[in-house]
């Protein structure tokens, strides 16, 4: 709590009784300054001993402190952002032993996050994993890469992932690697919608039926390699055309057209 200039001087003389009992005394002090902007203090006293070891007084130091309250207070809303969300952040060592992880980790694994911290990766991933998937990534980051990639991999307790990984080196203050950074995604929804139009787009370039995709302004949006066969061209050619470069003028207009527009209104 801040405390009033009157609850303040009367702190600072209990503390001062206090040490000249002889137990120094120690407590951050929250105040506004005349702007009205929060600062802090660390008050600190300590009995003063003569030769003899008599306490003769008492020695006060009071010290701002507000830079590091204020890096506190970032570092606690850091730390939430980082436990409150579902990618898997870690920091490992060059042996590849888990320093730091987020929640994340206790929900993937079922274990306790403080039972992940010195453990391998090998040890969590197991070794097959270990060596196909994660160390050959690990051993070009400890190289000095960024390096990015994709992976489906199964966890005890979130089961099967598709996750999309980036591994940063961490260097310390001489620039050496020391470690590296995982920042590990959940992208599974993704990756099938785009496997799911991957087998789509197989099925429809392999259909012999004719089959085009048209915008309402007759452009050809896309089109499977039957249809472009038929005419002669590639698939890719006729994006962006138009059917009358693909049909005679008359055919558009007096068989095309009108059903296309009749269609086009539902």
């Amino acid at each position: 709590a801040v405390l009033g200039r009157e609850e303040f001087q009367s702190k600072l003389k209990a503390m001062a009784d206090r040490a000249l009992t002889g137990s120094p005394v120690r407590f951050n002090h929250p105040y506004k300054d005349h702007h009205g902007r929060q600062l802090h203090r660390d008050v600190r006293y300590s009995p003063y001993r003569d030769g003899s070891g008599s306490i003769k007084g008492y020695v006060a130091t009071i010290r701002d402190i507000t830079d590091i309250k204020l890096a506190e207070e970032e570092l606690r809303r850091f730390e939430h952002i980082v436990d409150n969300t579902d990618d898997l952040l870690s920091l490992l060592d060059s042996e590849y032993t888990y320093l730091a992880v987020n929640s994340s980790y206790e929900r993937h694994f079922r274990i306790r996050r403080q039972d992940v911290l010195g453990r391998t990766a090998a040890e969590l991933y197991g070794t097959t994993v270990f060596e196909n998937l994660i160390k050959p990534h690990a051993d070009a980051c400890m190289n000095g890469e960024d390096v990015h990639f994709d992976a489906w991999v199964t966890y005890p307790g979130a089961g099967r992932k598709c996750m999309d990984v980036v591994y940063t080196p961490y260097h310390d203050d001489k620039n050496q690697v020391q470690g590296f950074v995982v920042h590990a995604r959940d992208i599974s929804a993704i990756k099938q919608a785009e496997e799911e139009l991957q087998r789509y787009e197989t099925i429809i370039s392999s259909n012999a039926d004719l089959m085009a995709l048209v915008s309402n302004d007759f452009q050809y949006l896309a089109a499977n390699d039957s249809y472009a066969e038929a005419f002669g061209v590639s698939a890719d050619d006729l994006v962006g055309r138009h059917p009358n470069e693909i049909f005679p003028t008359e055919f558009f207009e007096n068989v095309i057209k009108p059903h296309a527009e009749k269609c086009m209104t539902g």
